[in-house]
């Protein structure tokens, strides 16, 4: 694997994990919501500030530092900062979208299995619930999607440029 898959795997992880942290583990642990099925509306419920602490403030550093990182191992070309950036970017995303897959296929099986029906059915009513999970579970979805593609995106631009213009001051001041 290359170093600079590595450095955006680790960057977008890092990412990924302060948001597992604010939206998920952090208000199950202040007690702000008891079960899962209230995820998606109380992320959509923080205000832009939360959003930004939790998701354009580590994308920002994150970028900052896998940037400079990235420049002391000796990866300089534009391929590299491109892997990067787009790591961080999308590890956060495929983490949002395991999440919906999960919420969603455990909400189902969790009202199958906890309803009257008969054994029989239980399978074709598993599939049809886990169906319709995924289905009306995808419009909350993509608004959870659009909150992390944006709050993510824009620190990691900034992340980026302002890791360029360090770099490139630091440069400038050593000749």
């Amino acid at each position: 694997m290359d170093r600079d898959v590595k450095i955006s795997l680790v960057c977008g992880g890092i990412v990924a994990l302060s948001g597992l942290l604010g939206y998920i583990v952090l208000p199950l642990a202040t007690g702000e919501f008891t079960d899962l099925t209230r995820i998606v509306t109380s992320a959509m419920s923080k205000s832009l500030g939360y959003h930004m602490l939790i998701l354009t403030m580590p994308s920002w550093l994150v970028t900052f530092g896998g940037i400079v990182w990235a420049r002391q191992w000796g990866l300089d070309s534009t391929w590299d900062d491109v892997v990067i950036v787009g790591g961080i970017n999308g590890v956060p995303l495929l983490m949002a979208f395991v999440a919906y897959v999960i919420a969603a296929v455990g909400m189902a099986l969790t009202i199958t299995f906890s309803g009257p029906i008969e054994t029989p059915l239980v399978v074709i009513a598993a599939m049809g619930l886990v169906l319709l999970a995924l289905l009306v579970g995808f419009a909350f979805a993509a608004i959870v999607f659009v909150i992390v593609f944006l709050a993510v995106g824009v620190g990691s631009i900034a992340g980026y440029t302002s890791a360029r213009a360090i770099l490139y001051l630091w440069g400038s001041a050593r000749q």
